[in-house]
C-alpha cells in the first residue's frame, strides 16, 4: 500500500522517538510531530500542520482519547478509530471503529 505513518503526540519529542527506537518501529514513521516542537492536541493548527498538505479525506486518526484525538479528526473530516477511549463521558463524539488492540487494524486496513 502506499501510504506514509505519521506519529502526532502531546508528548514531548525526545522520549517519544527514544521509545520508537527501542520497540524498533521508528524507521516505519515518516513524521513525528511531538508538543515540543508544535501545537498541541486537540488545537486545530496542529491537526493541520500533521496533515501535511494532504486531504483529510485521506487520512484516519487512530487515538485513545476522545477530546483530544477523535473529535477533532472528526471536526476535521478525518475516518476515526478509538482504541482504549479516555474521556469519552465527557464528549457525545463518537469514533468510526472502536478496536481493543492495535494488532486489529491489520484486519481493518
Amino acid at each position: 500500500k502506499d501510504y506514509q505513518l505519521c506519529i502526532f503526540t502531546n508528548g514531548f519529542l525526545r522520549p517519544q522517538v527514544a521509545g520508537m527506537k527501542n520497540y524498533g518501529i521508528h524507521e516505519y514513521f515518516d513524521r513525528i510531530y511531538a508538543w515540543d516542537n508544535f501545537y498541541a492536541k486537540p488545537d486545530k493548527r496542529a491537526l493541520k500542520r500533521a496533515l501535511a498538505g494532504t486531504e483529510p479525506s485521506c487520512n484516519i486518526m487512530i487515538g485513545d482519547d476522545v477530546i483530544a484525538d477523535i473529535a477533532p479528526a472528526k471536526e476535521y473530516g478525518l475516518y476515526t478509530i478509538g482504541i482504549n477511549l479516555r474521556n469519552q463521558e465527557k464528549c457525545k463524539c463518537v469514533p468510526d471503529i472502536v478496536i481493543k488492540d492495535l494488532i486489529e487494524l491489520k484486519d481493518i486496513l
